[in-house]
């Protein structure tokens, strides 16, 4: 049965409506849900645009973007391995896993990303620099 939302008399019963038909696709369909969940995260931390995602070329304009995003996301994985036992790095990696699942369910863009990418150049920016230089705390803390 379909029901044409921009018809209901209030908001509130479009939105009660689009709750019900919205359990009912997941329902019917628990393997494609399962799987756009996945996508979403993955489109949420890709460096690469959803356009190149749906299959349109990378445009040139993009590519040193991209590229500086790959370096930022190695670079701070390797500053999180490196400090993975401090409580500051499972602090950053449980907000990391907390924002991703929370996003998951909804159109998840790249841009909402932005406020856990300082987080992410503070572990890069101790990955880079010399063990001494940096926060004498964390590396008593890794020993």
């Amino acid at each position: 049965e379909r029901y044409d939302l921009r018809r209901m008399t209030t908001a509130s019963q479009a939105s009660e409506r689009l709750g019900v038909l919205t359990k009912v696709w997941v329902n019917e369909h628990p393997w494609r849900t399962a799987w756009q969940l996945v996508a979403n995260i993955g489109y949420l931390w890709s460096p690469i645009s959803r356009w190149t995602w749906e299959g349109e070329p990378l445009h040139r304009g993009e590519i040193p973007g991209t590229l500086m995003e790959l370096a930022l996301f190695a670079v701070a994985a390797m500053g999180l391995w490196r400090y993975r036992r401090t409580d500051l790095a499972r602090f950053v990696l449980l907000q990391f896993v907390l924002f991703s699942v929370s996003h998951a369910p909804t159109f998840a863009q790249p841009r909402y990303r932005t406020p856990l990418l300082a987080l992410l150049i503070l572990f890069a920016a101790a990955q880079l620099a010399k063990r001494s230089e940096v926060a004498p705390e964390l590396e008593q803390q890794r020993a």
